[in-house]
């Protein structure tokens, strides 16, 4: 999943509420700053990248 932005995102799972760091890179394209997360779900397992709120 590529997201706009320099963005520090985390990984929640909605059945646990647990919360952890995603390992995600950081990238230029087209001189612009681009998220890199690369996701790998175990079957009938979710996720949601979330990142923080800025005004």
């Amino acid at each position: 999943m590529n997201l706009r932005g320099d963005v520090e995102l985390q990984l929640w799972n909605p059945l646990t509420g647990q919360q952890a760091p995603a390992e995600a890179t950081h990238l230029q394209e087209h001189a612009q700053p681009v998220t890199c997360l690369r996701l790998k779900l175990a079957p009938v397992t979710a996720v949601f990248a979330v990142a923080p709120c800025t005004p």
